[in-house]
């Protein structure tokens, strides 16, 4: 710890000639600027409370200071009650700004924000290594901060310059990376049956490159949500229409309830599905009674609504019950 000439310290000696009374010396002093006063060190110190005696020490360290010295410098000054208070010696800490990968990806990504399409989000990644305990002034009010940065939309490349206050100066610090395009989509957050309803507690929403969504449109949560899986899903799939469907209400194979509307009547008679359905889907099936095939609207478990003007014509020549 560097220590400043006690006598460039004497100026205030002379403004205080009145005994002081004892003060309480504290063990440990957490200071962030450039000079610790004896009022860091010293409770109730008065009108002396911002007399600087000595240096701080480096940014985000501590240092040890003999009790002794300081109660010396402190008299020196003009505080004539100092003492040690019973102590050996006094850690002094130097409160600092942390220049994390962290801190400069949050930077960083908030510069990005105006360059990005909505909805997206940059993923940073910077090649190199960052110098080791790197520190910025903690009373500085944005102690880091973008000074300049060239950006390549199209690969993602990078090149920032970081502005870190230091001594009241500014410290550049120059990085360059990649940047890779995310998209928040809708995936599993456990695996799926065939057959099983997706609920909202299904879903979880993960960042995914944008690269790899190139080909298809992500499902929205909320359309995911009330519908089936079509077949077996693990955790963390993407889903896409081929994976769900409506709930099935007709599996093939299946006898159903044909009812045709026409005019005036209602005329039911009994069918089988020729393909899987869900509600509102249109299907193929098989009138068991004349055996032709036709197309019908699922309407409920086990049940079908015959409303093509064809099919109703066919259905008359059926004569079905």
């Amino acid at each position: 710890m560097r220590f400043s000439n006690p006598k460039l310290l004497l100026f205030a000696a002379l403004l205080c000639l009145a005994p002081q009374a004892k003060a309480e010396l504290r063990a440990r002093v957490e200071v962030a600027a450039s000079t610790v006063t004896i009022g860091d060190f010293y409770r109730e110190a008065g009108e002396l409370a911002d007399t600087p005696i000595f240096r701080s020490p480096d940014y985000g360290t501590e240092g040890n200071v003999p009790a002794i010295l300081i109660a010396e410098q402190a008299r020196a000054a003009g505080f004539t009650g100092a003492t040690t208070d019973g102590l050996q010696s006094v850690t002094v800490y130097r409160k600092a700004v942390a220049v994390t990968q962290e801190l400069l990806h949050n930077t960083l990504q908030d510069a990005l924000a105006a360059r990005i399409p909505a909805g997206e989000k940059a993923k940073i990644s910077f090649y190199g290594t960052l110098p080791n305990a790197l520190y910025a002034d903690a009373l500085t009010p944005q102690p880091v901060h973008i000074r300049q940065l060239n950006f390549n939309a199209d690969n993602g490349a990078f090149d920032v310059t970081f502005n870190i206050a230091n001594e009241g100066s500014w410290q550049p610090l120059r990085l360059s990376g990649r940047v890779q395009l995310m998209r928040e989509v809708a995936t599993l957050a456990r695996p799926l049956r065939r057959g099983d309803i997706i609920t909202s507690a299904d879903i979880k929403h993960t960042l995914m490159p944008k690269a790899r969504l190139a080909r298809r449109e992500p499902i929205a949560a909320d359309d995911l949500i009330g519908m089936a899986a079509r077949r077996n899903l693990r955790a963390g799939t993407l889903p896409n229409s081929r994976d769900i469907g409506r709930p099935l209400m007709v599996e093939r194979g299946q006898k159903l309830t044909l009812i045709y509307h026409i005019p005036g009547m209602q005329i039911t008679t009994q069918g089988r599905a020729l393909m899987n359905g869900g509600m509102g889907d249109m299907v193929e099936v098989s009138n068991l009674r004349s055996g032709k095939k036709l197309f019908a609207t699922i309407t409920g478990s086990g049940r079908a609504v015959v409303t093509n003007a064809g099919n109703t014509l066919a259905s008359l020549q059926e004569r079905p019950r």
